[in-house]
């Protein structure tokens, strides 16, 4: 939520941490809503593959990709 604020006050996030996973605050293995550049989703994320995300999408289970770079933040 903290980087949501920021994006949304200054139009930048906060350089990352080496050990931090590729998507700060992203959770894995449970509902999320991802926010992108054009759209919303509802998203179960299963696992994050060579910069993609794959997981599935409500409300029809359907399986699906999402770039990393296209995503701006996730709440779970």
């Amino acid at each position: 939520m903290t980087q949501a604020v920021q994006f949304a006050q200054t139009g930048a996030v906060s350089p990352r941490d080496q050990e931090q996973r590729i998507l700060p605050n992203f959770c894995y293995n449970r509902w999320s809503l991802v926010f992108t550049y054009n759209d919303v989703f509802l998203m179960w994320p299963a696992i994050n593959l060579f910069g993609f995300v794959v997981g599935y999408f409500y409300p029809f289970q359907t399986p699906g990709i999402l770039l990393n770079t296209q995503i701006l933040f996730a709440l779970c």
